[in-house]
Formats: structure tokens, sequence, C-alpha cells
């Protein structure tokens, strides 16, 4: 949640239309589930248990957000959206 809010800004313009009613977007407007967000939060996650480096919760947070934002990244690229396919 952080990447997407801070870094990558994905929502932004629909959250600045709602803030001014003081009302959060309507379920169409935004993803059912983040599956790219379940993907790097379970390699993270992974990362964390399985990899003897570091301290395993900033190590997890580490690999999940960088994960998350390439992806992310990757998907803005080749066009995909995860809030127009709803899922």
């Amino acid at each position: 949640m952080l990447i997407d809010y801070y870094v990558l800004r994905t929502h932004r313009a629909i959250l600045d239309a709602t803030r001014i009613n003081g009302q959060l977007p309507d379920a169409a407007a935004t993803p059912l589930v983040g599956w790219p967000a379940m993907l790097a939060w379970a390699a993270g996650s992974l990362f964390g248990l399985l990899v003897q480096w570091g301290i395993p919760s900033l190590s997890s947070l580490l690999v999940s957000g960088s994960l998350y934002w390439l992806i992310q990244l990757f998907n803005r690229k080749s066009g995909y959206s995860t809030a127009a396919s709803g899922a």
C-alpha cells in the first residue's frame, strides 16, 4: 500500500476527486483484488522466512515493495490495468 500510494500514485486522481466529497471511491473504480500485491506479499514473506540475511522483517518488506514496484512498472508499460479488469 505504501508503494502504491506514495511512489506509484496509482489511484491518485480518483482519491483526490472523492476526497472533496468526503467519500471513498466506489468499488467499480478500484480493483477487487490486487493480484500483483498478493504476489509481492507472498514472495516477500518467503524471502523473510527462507533467507538468513539481515533483519527478516525489513528484508521481506524491501523485497515485497521492490517486487510490487517492478510488477506495476511492467504493467504500466505493457498497458495492463488492474482497475480496468476488476480483478
